[in-house]
């Protein structure tokens, strides 16, 4: 017996919005539409709305950008008739709100020029030192190269020192049935698979989700190469953009992701901050019991655990 529920909304209202007042009550009203057809015990519904922050405000800034938002319902504890409180900020962002947007539009020769040097010189490197890529969609996947993959995610997970989910989860990820394409990329050399990623391809647009390398064969580049060949895909297949799906904030050289930022702005794209998650309480004191729990665990797992991880590496390599 579940004790509560919570409804999310990834990447929606798809609803175009620019005032962060009239953002505030679009998040309001949609919640209190949707909620006669929730669960009873439905404590808040979290949206990711793919609005942009016109400004360019990132992190502690990205409360601003949405305002407004007013209570809704009759009060009277029923689920058609209780109140929907105002919109707020998610204590922690589900999709990554800062990313990197590359534009399939235009020229393959337009793509490779608006690429650093480096990184076409990186990608051209791996091609000419034989590094080959192949391609595996959904299910066909599931034949060997989701397990390859996640055998080369488990190194990385334990050289970086991330958490990553059980293999049943990107398993079930590869089995959905609908309109997306889910596909395995791995790159090999001597006949060996020493990186992969996962992309997805929905609509117009593609997205890097997930990216695994072993600590070997590293200095083929695999990696550019790997990006380089999902991009041409998504292109022949009519996607116009393609989402690289997370970096940090800005540039900072003193951030533990700043190599993920500059690899992944090494491609040409443009950075593009999101809003973020918003939740909008259906029961406030359940929430806000719930919203303390999740700050506590984002405290130990993304502080805590992370700083002692590095330690342990620092310690291991002296």
């Amino acid at each position: 017996m579940r004790l509560f529920y919570i409804a999310y909304v990834p990447l929606g209202p798809c609803i175009p919005c620019e005032n962060p007042y009239e953002r505030g009550e679009v998040l309001s009203a949609t919640a209190s539409a949707v909620r006669p057809y929730l669960p009873a015990g439905t404590v808040f519904v979290r949206f990711d709305p793919p609005w942009t922050c016109g400004d360019g405000s990132v992190a502690s800034k990205r409360d601003a950008v949405l305002r407004g938002g007013t209570e809704r319902g009759g009060g009277d504890g029923s689920i058609g008739g209780a109140r929907t409180a105002r919109a707020r900020k998610a204590p922690m962002d589900v999709q990554p709100p800062d990313t990197v947007l590359v534009d399939l539009s235009v020229s393959r020769d337009d793509m490779l020029e608006a690429m650093k040097p480096k990184w076409r010189y990186n990608v051209r490197l791996a091609e000419k030192k034989g590094v080959s890529v192949r391609r595996f969609d959904g299910k066909d996947a599931l034949a060997g190269a989701l397990e390859e993959f996640y055998r080369l995610y488990l190194e990385t997970a334990k050289r970086d020192g991330i958490a990553i989910h059980g293999f049943t989860y990107y398993r079930r990820l590869l089995e959905s049935i609908g309109p997306q394409r889910v596909s395995v990329y791995l790159a090999e050399s001597g006949g060996k698979a020493i990186a992969s990623i996962i992309t997805l391809c929905f609509g117009t647009e593609a997205t890097y989700l997930y990216g695994a390398s072993s600590n070997e064969g590293r200095n083929l580049m695999p990696a550019y190469l790997l990006q380089w060949k999902a991009m041409l895909d998504a292109k022949e297949s009519g996607c116009a953009v393609y989402d690289m799906y997370g970096i940090p904030p800005n540039a900072d050289p003193s951030h533990p992701m700043h190599g993920l930022y500059r690899f992944k702005t090494g491609f040409g794209g443009s950075v593009t901050h999101r809003v973020g998650s918003h939740d909008v309480p259906l029961i406030p004191l359940a929430y806000g019991a719930y919203a303390l729990a999740e700050r506590a665990r984002a405290l130990w797992f993304k502080r805590i655990v992370k700083a002692f991880t590095r330690g342990i590496r620092r310690t291991s390599s002296t």
